[in-house]
């Protein structure tokens, strides 16, 4: 018998929990299980297996110490499997390039930032030679419609599933159908975070190239990560070299779910 165990290998607690409350609250209501489903999770937080009664949660506090773990029960059980959301753990991706974890073993959900390749420091660009390696012995990967034609690009025998990460919206939000004019202002939300994987200048140059004669207004969202003003510096340098008008608006604070959603309505 097939164990799966849901990992969440880094503590990044905004979209941990939002996983976690997505398995806790929606999964168990629409696909009920049996037994609980299990969750490895990096986190200091000493109420968060608490506030997820439907979950089986072991934590870790760093992510040497998960990925020891998931090395040996992947040793000791090869049927066991794990299904990581985000993958941003050198040691797991070093477990699975050594061959501690097996292919059939490794389930990944792309969230993004774990797959490109952005930053130019020497010691990234060591990792990320052993990364590509460790991608062709994934068993499977899960990621939205870009990255995995990304990612079949360079991995074309790995198989690959659509899945997009379970963002609660308001589904008044939701547009089944709207055309505009050309001479109607389009309102863009760019990205959905200052981390440089969203690619912001290139998005710049390609609204600039597809909405040269059109106004536009533009909302860059950059208030996470933290100690980002460098990157935040050059975004906003090629914002202003592409939209001198001042049609772009640059959120350089971190905003809480629920204004993110009130700044949404106003579009």
């Amino acid at each position: 018998m097939k164990t799966l165990i849901h990992v969440l290998g880094s503590d990044i607690s905004h979209h941990n929990q939002t996983v976690l409350a997505f398995f806790n609250d929606v999964l168990f209501s629409s696909i009920p299980s049996p037994e609980k489903r299990q969750f490895m999770v990096v986190s200091r937080d000493l109420t968060l297996a608490s506030r997820y009664p439907r979950l089986h949660i072991n934590q870790f506090d760093n992510k040497k110490a998960i990925a020891k773990v998931i090395a040996i029960q992947a040793k000791t059980d090869r049927n066991c499997q794990f299904f990581f959301h985000g993958q941003f753990n050198v040691s797991i991706w070093l477990a699975l390039l050594f061959g501690k974890i097996r292919r059939r073993q490794f389930l990944w959900h792309i969230w993004g930032a774990d797959l490109y390749e952005d930053s130019a420091a020497l010691k990234f660009k060591l990792f990320y030679y052993f990364q590509r390696l460790a991608f062709k012995r994934v068993g499977h990967v899960f990621a939205t419609r870009g990255d995995l034609n990304y990612f079949f690009q360079l991995n074309p025998a790995i198989p690959t599933s659509l899945l997009y990460f379970p963002t609660k919206m308001d589904p008044a939000l939701t547009v089944y159908e709207k055309s505009i004019n050309q001479t109607d202002k389009v309102t863009i939300f760019l990205g959905n975070s200052g981390d440089k994987s969203n690619r912001h200048i290139e998005a710049l140059q390609a609204i600039k190239k597809q909405f040269a004669f059109q106004p536009v207004e533009i909302f860059v969202s950059m208030g996470y990560p933290a100690n980002n003003e460098v990157y935040i510096a050059e975004v906003a340098q090629a914002a202003g070299n592409y939209f001198p008008n001042g049609d772009l608006t640059i959120i350089k604070e971190k905003m809480v779910f629920d204004d993110y959603l009130t700044l949404l309505r106003l579009f």
